[in-house]
């Protein structure tokens, strides 16, 4: 970690030599606050939605009316957290490695409009701004991680996200 304005800040987890606003494949995770069940619950094998995660779930598949670049695959909420596939997709630049030797530590900045990063900060936002406007007590864990997925290994990350709710029990005991 280092110090940003005398306070410490958690670095980006993002691959520093990939071009995000690149088409590409993403498996993502975004996990709830200090890991709180806000989504829902497991029972029987069988993720039983909250309201607030019916409104993840909701929010997420609107996503391409915002972003024309955006298709969405697979994905599933649980309890503490929400697993997706996301292709970004679009004119701007094929998926590439950028800058070599790039420097250990950047400048903080917001994600490019045409990013993966711009789309989950949306995403998150709009499930935030609900909740508020509800007055349903809710908070997103900072960042979010993702994985790029390449055409060999894609079904088995669907296969994952199917899984998800079924493994539930058997990953936390």
């Amino acid at each position: 970690m280092t110090l940003f304005k005398q306070k410490y800040r958690i670095e980006s987890i993002r691959c520093r030599s990939w071009d995000y606003t690149g088409s590409g494949l993403y498996f993502i995770t975004i996990c709830t606050q200090h890991r709180k069940p806000y989504f829902g619950m497991v029972r029987d094998e069988t993720m039983h939605l909250s309201t607030i995660g019916r409104i993840a779930g909701k929010q997420w598949t609107e996503l391409p009316e915002h972003f024309d670049d955006v298709t969405l695959d697979e994905f599933v909420v649980m309890p503490d957290h929400f697993q997706a596939i996301i292709a970004i997709r679009g004119p701007k630049n094929l998926p590439r490695l950028i800058r070599p030797g790039l420097p250990l530590r950047e400048p903080l900045r917001a994600p490019e409009t045409r990013s993966l990063g711009n789309v989950i900060r949306q995403y998150k936002a709009g499930v935030s701004r609900w909740c508020n406007k509800a007055g349903i007590p809710f908070a997103w864990q900072a960042g979010f991680h993702d994985r790029m997925i390449f055409t060999s290994s894609l079904e088995g990350v669907r296969q994952y996200i199917r899984d998800n709710p079924k493994n539930w029990g058997k990953a936390r005991g």
